[in-house]
């Protein structure tokens, strides 16, 4: 069986995702000091805006630090999204209430078309795609297709920390498994899964590759879940 032949749900509730963002990483087409003000003029619904700290620092070690170079200088809001922006980075989370692929997805290709018609793209460097499920009192290391085993006469159980990176065609992907995390002061189990790719030349390559993203990350994350537990989350699967 290959990876598109597993049927994922469309759904599980209540929805575990506590963060979803999309990522784009590119070199600029126009000089970077009137990029940020273009693309505020095109930005509709969005306010709160919010200097980052990155800004306090001068612009020489901003340009020239290989660590700072694709951060973010200004943060925005609307309703559950999180936009962050930089000259060589463009960067759109939604936190907690997540509104479905459709609603995230179409919002964010609705800013990235504000970036197109004003020419901002030189060249993409990188997208990616992650997400953050969390499973508040739960040891998820129980309710996995993963088993770890260990002599617990030479070692102490406490918590668990997994990290797996493999490629996956055009894709690098990241999956980290906690079962000690914490979110709004609860404590749990977190699946992070972070799906990441170089292979971008247009803006048509962007589109479809976020949209084949979303499909390997579902497939990784479902995949990961024992079936009594997947059960267990109420899933909705599509008809047909």
């Amino acid at each position: 069986m290959s990876l598109h032949d597993i049927k994922t749900p469309k759904y599980i509730t209540p929805c575990p995702i506590e963060e979803a963002a999309l990522e784009l990483r590119f070199q600029p087409n126009l000089p970077v000091d009137i990029i940020l003000g273009m693309v505020f003029k095109g930005l509709e619904g969005y306010s709160n805006l919010t200097k980052l700290p990155i800004l306090q620092l001068p612009e020489f070690i901003r340009e020239s630090d290989p660590n700072l170079i694709y951060s973010p200088y200004y943060k925005l809001e609307k309703d559950s999204f999180v936009l962050q922006i930089g000259p060589r980075i463009l960067s759109f989370v939604c936190l907690r209430d997540y509104v479905g692929w459709e609603n995230f997805y179409g919002e964010f290709t609705r800013i990235l078309k504000v970036y197109s018609d004003l020419n901002i793209f030189d060249h993409v460097e990188k997208i990616g795609l992650r997400y953050i499920d969390f499973f508040p009192e739960v040891n998820v290391f129980e309710k996995i297709n993963i088993k770890l085993s260990y002599d617990e006469t030479i070692f102490s159980k406490g918590s668990r920390f997994l990290k797996q990176e493999f490629t996956k065609d055009d894709f690098s992907v990241a999956i980290s498994i906690n079962d000690s995390a914490k979110f709004n002061d609860q404590t749990g189990s977190m699946i992070d899964i972070d799906v990441m790719s170089n292979n971008v030349a247009s803006m048509d390559d962007i589109k479809g590759s976020l949209e084949k993203a979303h499909d390997y990350e579902k497939i990784f994350f479902f995949s990961l879940l024992e079936q009594n537990f997947l059960n267990s989350l109420n899933p909705t699967y599509e008809k047909g």
